[in-house]
């Protein structure tokens, strides 16, 4: 879950479009961006099943989804 919630970047090859809280330290090459988190970087969502039987259901604050199961 804490991947999903991290901050991303996105690259395109011709640009670097990089959300608020990524770690930049080095990055001096034009072109990129820095955008607020969250960002439209992209939307993840996880659905797995535990060893203990449970169901584990996750959805990406980026997004419209909202996990919901039994």
């Amino acid at each position: 879950m804490e991947a999903i919630d991290a901050p991303r970047f996105l690259w395109d090859r011709k640009s670097l479009i990089i959300e608020e809280g990524y770690e930049v330290t080095g990055l001096t090459e034009p072109p990129h961006q820095v955008i607020k988190y969250p960002g439209r970087t992209g939307v993840a969502s996880i659905a797995a099943f535990l060893n203990n039987g449970k169901k584990l259901l996750y959805a990406d604050i980026r997004g419209d989804g909202l996990a919901l199961g039994q």
